[in-house]
């Protein structure tokens, strides 16, 4: 219900939450339009989110929003408030907190997950404004990122190389694939899980690969479960880092690697492919990485397809992160790598 304020009413939004880009309706009648809308992968059932990057948007006119939230996990957002961007560590359980108070006007919020999957999940229970909710402004372009700890920005913020993971220094609105989506006026959605591979995952693992991992709703949990709404602008296959990085070679890579292509080139017909590698393997464990994949992009555009493209990010010449993952400033640089390539295949 609406409250009555000395100076205006509050509006509250509840989420239908929708994947992909559908926006946030008011669950009742009374409530007052408030369209919102959803970033990355989120369970349209329960209103939760996992994935790195994953969030939301919401614009309003007025003086302050509040947002409440559920959290189960060490999880923190980076809140984008009219371009500026401040971080907001959650507290255990349920919470509201306050995102703005300031002067009166247009105001755009979104919020992104830093942390991935495995450190947990967050809720949207709601918000309210003193004035009214807008409808939300959409990105220029949509971009799907299938990646690993790399996409998923792990000890991206760490002094490294030898700091252990921690979601504290964990952040995926600083990867490369975030960058550039900023760049080009995009937004991501990133599945993306440390240590998984293909085939093979960083422990040795075959089972709950990104291939058993891609198409849920929340990385954690087998359902619900259906493939990330299009249409994309651009996908984006950072894949091989875990399935090479043992000694024991991944059988079976270059055929999956093959098939998935194909299941994205059936759900994206559109959408550029571009398969990347680097930086963190050694010169052998790259070089039959790159192998692989680029033996499976011939076999699919023997097939047909053109718009399928390769690229390899050197060692960055850069600080590391933590576990020698690619830094805020190697991202950079891999960032600048992708964006130039963009540019000249894509005219973008």
């Amino acid at each position: 219900m609406m409250r009555q304020s000395a100076r205006t009413a509050f509006a509250r939004v509840a989420c239908a939450a929708l994947l992909g880009l559908s926006p946030i309706a008011p669950a009742r009648a009374d409530s007052a339009k408030a369209p919102g809308r959803w970033i990355g992968r989120v369970d349209e059932t329960s209103q939760r989110f996992g994935w790195p990057g994953s969030g939301f948007a919401l614009r309003f006119e007025g003086r302050r929003l509040t947002v409440r939230l559920g959290n189960h996990g060490e999880n923190s957002l980076v809140a984008t408030i009219d371009g500026l961007r401040k971080r907001i560590d959650l507290a255990p359980g349920e919470k509201t907190y306050t995102l703005f108070d300031g002067p009166a006007g247009s105001h755009v919020i979104e919020l992104r997950k830093r942390t991935e999957g495995d450190v947990g999940l967050v809720r949207f229970l709601g918000a309210e404004t003193d004035g009214r909710f807008l409808e939300a402004p959409s990105p220029e372009r949509r971009i799907l990122v299938i990646g690993d700890s790399i996409s998923a920005g792990y000890g991206i913020e760490g002094a490294g190389p030898n700091c252990p993971f921690s979601p504290d220094t964990q952040n995926q609105t600083l990867t490369y694939a975030a960058q550039v989506a900023e760049r080009f006026g995009a937004q991501n959605v990133t599945l993306a899980a440390s240590g998984r591979g293909l085939v093979r995952n960083y422990s040795g693992a075959r089972e709950g690969t990104m291939r058993d991992l891609m198409d849920r709703a929340l990385p954690g949990e087998p359902t619900p479960a259906g493939t990330a709404r299009g249409p994309f602008d651009l996908v984006l296959v950072h894949l091989g880092t875990n399935d090479f990085s043992g000694s024991e070679e991944p059988y079976g890579f270059e055929t999956a690697y093959v098939a998935l292509l194909e299941k994205l080139r059936a759900r994206y017909p559109s959408a550029p492919i571009y398969a990347l590698i680097g930086p963190m393997l050694g010169p052998d464990r790259l070089d039959l990485a790159k192998a692989g994949i680029e033996n499976a992009l011939t076999r699919r555009q023997k097939a047909g397809d053109r718009a399928v493209r390769f690229l390899a990010f050197p060692a960055p010449s850069s600080s590391y992160g933590c576990d020698w993952h690619p830094s805020v400033a190697a991202n950079r640089q891999m960032a600048d790598l992708l964006a130039a390539r963009l540019k000249s295949d894509l005219g973008w």
